[in-house]
This record gives C-alpha cells, sequence and structure tokens, in this order.
C-alpha cells in the first residue's frame, strides 16, 4: 500500500520478464503450480477475492487462531 504506481508497473514488468524465463518457468511448473502473470490491478483484485472467500470461509467454521 502506498507503494508509486510508476515503482508498481516497473516491478511489474521486471517480474513478468523474469517469471517469463524458460529456467524460471520450469521451475514453477514443476512445483505444480501455474505461470501466471497478471496485472497489478488484477492482482489486487485477486487478494480482495480471496480475502472475501477465506474470510467468509473461515467464520463459517468457526476458525480462530491460538
Amino acid at each position: 500500500a502506498g507503494t508509486p504506481k510508476p515503482v508498481v508497473n516497473r516491478l511489474h514488468e521486471e517480474i513478468v520478464k523474469i517469471v517469463r524465463t524458460p529456467e524460471v518457468t520450469a521451475q514453477i511448473l514443476q512445483t505444480g503450480s501455474d505461470v501466471i502473470a497478471n496485472t497489478p490491478a488484477e492482482s489486487a483484485a485477486l487478494v480482495r477475492t480471496d480475502i472475501k472467500r477465506y474470510g467468509d470461509l473461515v467464520k463459517a467454521l468457526g476458525i480462530q487462531a491460538d
């Protein structure tokens, strides 16, 4: 939060370049993960959705931290 948009965009560009190299892509795929290079806006939307989804699930199941 609070990171200037040009910095976020530059980090995104550089990370996408790295993730799309054959070596890094192969390492990611070996873990059983998918190679996805979402935009910063798509990533933020996914985080918001996951917080809602899993927050609701935790509440419904009555899960509490010790």
